[in-house]
C-alpha cells in the first residue's frame, strides 16, 4: 500500500466523479519500470492474459468496454451488483457520521 501511495503522484489522471474506484471495487493495475515509474504500455498479448483471467473470476475488464466508451485494458473492477453495493455502503457510512 505504501508503494502505491508512493507511485500516485505518476499517475496520469484523477477521476472526474464518483465511480468505482472510489468505492473501493476498481483497480487500474500498471507496472514499474527501473527508474521507478508507473508504466502502461506493454505486449497486448499481456493485457489480454489479463482480461482471460478478471473474466475467468467473474470480474469486469476494461479492455472488454465498447464504444462509445473507450477500451481501459489497465482496468478491472467487480461486478455491478458488487459495484452497487459498495457505493450503497460508503453512502450509509457518509450518513451515519452526520
Amino acid at each position: 500500500m505504501e508503494r502505491q501511495k508512493e507511485l500516485s503522484g505518476s499517475l496520469p489522471h484523477t477521476p472526474a466523479k464518483p465511480g468505482p474506484h472510489n468505492w473501493g471495487c476498481a483497480v487500474d493495475l500498471y507496472w514499474v519500470d527501473e527508474h521507478d515509474k508507473a508504466r502502461w504500455d506493454g505486449d497486448p498479448e499481456l493485457w489480454r492474459v489479463l482480461g482471460h483471467a478478471a473474466r475467468t473470476q467473474k470480474l469486469i475488464w476494461g479492455g472488454d468496454w465498447k464504444p462509445p466508451t473507450k477500451p481501459d485494458f489497465d482496468h478491472i473492477q467487480g461486478s455491478p451488483a458488487m459495484v452497487v453495493l459498495a457505493r450503497a455502503w460508503k453512502a450509509l457510512q457518509a450518513w451515519r457520521s452526520l
